[in-house]
């Protein structure tokens, strides 16, 4: 750079001072031509340079190097090969060459033949006919006659990153000393404009991936469900690493099988559910070893795989990562990938996974151990309600319950009838706060099976629509613990078939259900204000309260009469 800046330092002195004669040109300094041509073309040449570094992207970036390169050396066609991890193009950018013709050669090039040569030995190679060649290995059906040739390779920090191909010098000419020394110039500036794109295009690569990470954690803390957090997580890595699919693997209740959990891209719909064995599949690999993996054929990688998986049979290069956060056991693999024949992925893209995966998986624990510490401080704050409920409300109502009573005795016929209602009412009420007391004091654990009280509760919840109103429900005695499991499913059924030929017999404005349990027995008792049990009722759901209470040696009966209501009482015997 400092060499080509001189010269034209040099030839804008000249032309101002007056001309000196120009010294012959040399091959030691092919530059050096003679008055304005050698002018015209070190312009050109930082023209090029400065057309290269006007962008940062690198598709554009690829695209003004071998524009600048062809028109630089007068050539017909010009293109670039960028070199993959493998030292083969990965990728061809070409100009000259009409995209119909570019569709008649099919695939480009793979670096063989004289493309080869540059990549084996990355040095300018200059032929007057590139066909005469030993190592020229022709060309495909449609492909235009080519006969001279430069190639110049660009290295950046000492790696060849890909070659400047030119052929067919216009005019029939062969490229010139002078072609290879600008050209060579040309790489140079292209090197440090390539080098600064992968750059940017890797901080906006960094920067998305941070955006990502930012979004899931934003929606795990949320309370997002689980299963709209591991899509969120799927979708996020798909696009940021421009892959064709993306998904959440998880252990299912089996630890040897692994289940597709979220998927994004093509055919994912297809993919949820699907089940792999984890000793047998690149994502069981990562999981055991909590190390990310680089493939460059998922459906054909040798370490591990299930031949004719449905998953991974039409996927090409992919990589996997655990979502394991520090410290921890990984929880999940996520896979990205694309299909067979798109581009493939490289360290750094793994890298960048691999920390979006641990970022999600210490946002999901994070979120966990939230969640924790607010059950725990709800359980906390339900057993005070519960401990200020028994210690202070039932005693207060206890109390003045025993002074109404003791009013009553004093008072007249009346009176005492008036005053017994209302001690019997306020016992209902000391029932129902044993009744809260117990629901504060049930495991919010959603792994565990319902309660009884629970599901009692959600029978009565169940019930309101169709009564319009809602039952009262009382429960007394440790029912969770005395009740067993076969009893209490009869209890719940006998409950929810009493409460609904209430609804549709009754026209009741009221309604209780009393369970009560003792060491001795399980008693269910349904009262309601209606119309009673008429002579045309169907019995049929009436006989099947008696069957589900003989089948364990208990007992129904029956109260009712003509607006009076019904009282229905379902006992069974607790039996050691």
């Amino acid at each position: 750079m400092d060499t080509v800046h001189q010269i034209v330092a040099e030839e804008a002195s000249v032309t101002e001072h007056g001309r000196k004669s120009d010294p012959p040109s040399s091959p030691a300094d092919p530059l050096r031509l003679p008055g304005t041509a050698r002018t015209e073309r070190l312009w050109a040449l930082l023209r090029a340079g400065h057309l290269v570094a006007s962008h940062v992207e690198l598709p554009v970036v690829l695209r003004h190097i071998v524009d600048a390169a062809k028109d630089l050396v007068d050539a017909r066609y010009a293109a670039l090969g960028v070199l993959g991890p493998d030292k083969v193009v990965q990728e061809f950018v070409h100009s000259g060459v009409d995209d119909e013709i570019a569709l008649e050669i099919g695939h480009p090039p793979h670096g063989e033949g004289i493309l080869g040569l540059l990549i084996t030995e990355p040095r300018p190679i200059r032929l007057a006919d590139l066909t005469s060649h030993p190592a020229s290995a022709g060309f495909p059906p449609g492909h235009p006659p080519m006969r001279s040739f430069l190639g110049v390779p660009i290295v950046i920090r000492g790696q060849a990153f890909g070659n400047l191909y030119l052929t067919e010098k216009q005019g029939g000419h062969d490229f010139s000393a002078e072609d290879e020394a600008l050209v060579e110039s040309l790489a140079g500036f292209a090197a440090v404009a390539v080098d600064n794109a992968r750059l940017y295009t890797e901080a906006q690569r960094r920067a998305a991936w941070q955006h990502a990470s930012v979004e899931i954690t934003a929606a795990l803390l949320a309370g997002t469900n689980t299963d709209d957090v591991l899509h969120l997580i799927a979708d996020h890595a798909r696009t940021v690493a421009d892959a064709d699919i993306a998904a959440v693997i998880v252990p299912t209740h089996d630890p040897a099988v692994l289940s597709i959990r979220a998927a994004a891209g093509q055919n994912a719909g297809e993919l949820l559910g699907q089940e792999m064995p984890a000793a047998e599949s690149l994502s069981g690999l990562t999981m055991s070893n909590a190390q990310p993996l680089l493939s460059d054929n998922i459906a054909a990688d040798a370490r591990r795989h299930v031949p004719g998986a449905p998953w991974s049979a039409h996927l090409g290069a992919g990589m996997t990562a655990p979502l394991v956060a520090p410290g921890e056991t990984p929880t999940g693999v996520l896979v990205v990938a694309n299909s067979p024949g798109r581009r493939g992925f490289d360290h750094r893209d793994l890298d960048l996974l691999a920390s979006f995966a641990s970022q999600a998986a210490l946002a999901q624990r994070l979120a966990l151990h939230r969640a924790d510490a607010e059950t725990l401080q709800l359980l906390e704050d339900r057993d005070r309600i519960g401990r200020d409920l028994h210690d202070h409300v039932i005693q207060e109502v206890f109390a003045a319950g025993l002074s109404l009573h003791s009013i009553a005795t004093t008072a007249t016929t009346d009176q005492r009838r008036r005053l017994v209602t209302v001690v019997r009412k306020l016992d209902q009420v000391v029932g129902d706060i044993r009744t809260t007391i117990f629901n504060l004091q049930t495991p919010l654990t959603a792994d565990e099976p319902p309660s009884l009280r629970r599901q009692l509760t959600a029978v009565i919840h169940d019930a309101t629509e169709p009564l319009g109103f809602t039952p009262a429900l009382r429960f007394d005695g440790p029912l969770d613990t005395l009740v067993p499991g076969d009893i209490a499913a009869d209890l719940i059924a006998v409950v929810r078939e009493a409460l609904s030929n209430t609804a549709r017999h009754a026209r009741a404005n009221t309604a209780t259900v009393d369970v009560t349990a003792t060491p001795d027995a399980v008693t269910a008792r349904i009262e309601d204000d209606g119309c009673g049990i008429g002579g045309t009722t169907r019995r049929s759901g009436l006989a099947n309260l008696r069957t589900r209470a003989e089948k364990h040696a208990g007992t129904l009966t029956i109260d009712s009469a003509p607006d009076h209501g019904t009282a229905l009482v379902w006992s069974v015997p607790l039996l050691p």
